[in-house]
């Protein structure tokens, strides 16, 4: 409490949440450039085939949880700061 002084024990809170939100926001930027970056070299050593592009249900599932998580964290971010 010494090192903020000037922030009230409610204001803990709001820190806490903050770095919440933040937290959830890196990780999804974080597992959004690790996805595409799998995806990049996995579109380099495919063969040309000429099957059409198939979608898979799970890769569905994790775009709308990352979606999710970044729409959450921003919530989280831009309600605790005032904005």
């Amino acid at each position: 409490m010494e090192q903020f002084p000037g922030v009230a024990p409610n204001g803990w809170e709001i820190l806490i949440w903050l770095a919440w939100g933040y937290a959830v926001f890196a990780y999804s930027i974080f597992f959004l450039f690790v996805t595409n970056l799998f995806k990049f070299i996995e579109e380099k050593k495919e063969d040309s085939n000429t099957s059409p592009p198939v979608r898979y249900w799970v890769k569905n599932l994790k775009i709308m949880g990352l979606s999710f998580l970044i729409w959450i964290a921003s919530i989280i971010i831009f309600w605790n700061s005032g904005l």
